[in-house]
């Protein structure tokens, strides 16, 4: 999440390519200052494939009288059980490292426990990309679901200057520390969710013909099953065979009023391409009514969890037996024929 790398290059690439799940950024643009306190911002109750804080701020540099530890400031990290991870930024006396000359600061890397000694798991000076002492640096942590850690910082060109690997820790906040005055210029957090976790729904496909058990209006409330397709296979594959089920929501109008319902569409089988990561009732896309009857706007979840809407649009046949999702930018569609609830569940 380095300022120029990892905060403005995602918004780039997103415009080209939208995954199911984008990064959750949020700027915290009221805190200007901290002084001997901290601060913590929450992260979600769910799954996470990344969580991490950037932080841009300036501290009072140091007298040669002063300690080490005496002013300076930390992105942090805190577990659930209390645990938490400090990654200390501290500016020195002497603006420059007496060898190199280039300007340098302290860094310190401490795991916390509740009623333990803290451990040190990295102290070192780090010279060349810091700001002098009272400049403004940024100081940025992010960790992965796999507990791998990363810390970098610097002025114009951040470099990462620690990595720790199989961290013990599941993070709820993050945030932000300071010893002395910290003038901030900047606080970002941003969490990316598990797009497995992020696109279940916890109906299995018994409670989904449960939910499709009753007579359907005339919409394309019901299973379908993989019939044929019309793709260019140099711009799109097909993941597999599916079977989907399509469920009106909740929110939408009744059933009279159905050319204005939306709805969501249901993985149930059939998953080739990443058919581990697909399970039962997990969202596979969704359709909104257009003014046009049996015409919808389709946005489709590609199986590597991308989203697919621009220009997308689906039609049921007038006989109501036959959907088709059509994919014009890339020349292709896919049809799916209409299955009664018991063919459409799996063997397994």
């Amino acid at each position: 999440m380095k300022r120029a790398l990892k905060i403005l290059l995602p918004m780039l690439l997103a415009a080209v390519k939208a995954g199911a799940v984008e990064p959750a950024r949020e700027f915290h643009p009221d805190i200007t200052t901290l002084c001997d306190s901290t601060v913590l911002f929450p992260l979600p109750d769910s799954c996470l494939l990344s969580a991490a804080i950037e932080i841009r701020a300036s501290v009072t540099k140091p007298s040669a009288k002063a300690t080490p530890q005496s002013n300076g400031f930390a992105a942090i990290m805190t577990g659930r059980d209390g645990t938490a991870i400090e990654a200390w930024l501290i500016p020195t006396a002497d603006d420059y490292d007496p060898l190199s000359r280039k300007r340098q600061a302290g860094f310190s890397l401490l795991l916390k426990r509740p009623e333990a000694k803290d451990s040190v798991l990295i102290s070192k000076k780090i010279s060349g990309c810091v700001a002098p002492a009272d400049g403004f640096n940024t100081l940025g942590m992010e960790m992965d679901s796999g507990g791998n850690l990363t810390v970098y910082a610097g002025d114009k060109k951040p470099e990462d200057i620690a990595t720790v690997q199989d961290v013990s820790l599941y993070p709820v906040a993050v945030g932000m520390k300071s010893r002395g005055a910290s003038d901030i210029d900047l606080i970002v957090t941003e969490t990316i969710a598990d797009p497995v976790a992020a696109l279940s729904t916890g109906k299995s496909p018994h409670d989904i013909s449960r939910l499709l058990s009753s007579p359907q209006p005339e919409g394309p409330e019901g299973f379908w099953h993989f019939l044929d397709r019309d793709t260019d296979n140099r711009s799109i594959r097909l993941g597999g065979e599916y079977t989907i089920a399509i469920v009106a929501d909740d929110d939408t109008p009744t059933p009279a009023d159905n050319d204005a319902r939306s709805y969501t569409i249901l993985y149930i089988a059939g998953a080739k391409v990443e058919n581990g990561s697909w399970k039962p009732g997990m969202k596979k896309g969704h359709l909104t009514a257009t003014l046009f009857k049996n015409h919808y706007n389709l946005r489709w979840i590609t199986a590597d969890m991308q989203y697919l809407n621009t220009e997308c649009n689906a039609r049921l046949s007038d006989d109501k037996s036959i959907i088709s999702f059509n994919f014009p930018i890339y020349g292709s569609s896919v049809r799916f024929s209409r299955q009664p609830a018991p063919g459409a569940l799996p063997e397994k």
